[in-house]
């Protein structure tokens, strides 16, 4: 979690600055990933089945997510393209 300070506050350490620069970062991308598992969570509720294709589509966006706010990728998600 972010730690903000105030004004004339103590800074946090190197490391706990980084590692908030990152979760700052990633916060759209790990919205989106949650927005949409969330909409297509509500359609499996309503009984309209997800695609094997389409979970995984929303898993990679999450993982990568994720590891962009852990500081471990920092590329952008990019959807793999059935060719």
């Amino acid at each position: 979690m972010a730690d903000v300070k105030p004004y004339g506050g103590n800074f946090p350490e190197r490391e706990e600055a980084k590692a908030n620069a990152y979760l700052i970062a990633a916060a759209p991308d790990l919205f989106e990933a949650l927005q949409e598992w969330c909409a297509d969570y509500e359609q499996y509720q309503k009984g309209e089945g997800l695609g094997e294709a389409r979970t995984s589509e929303i898993y990679r966006k999450a993982k990568c997510a994720m590891n962009k706010a852990t500081g471990k990728a920092t590329a952008t998600y990019f959807p793999v393209t059935n060719q």
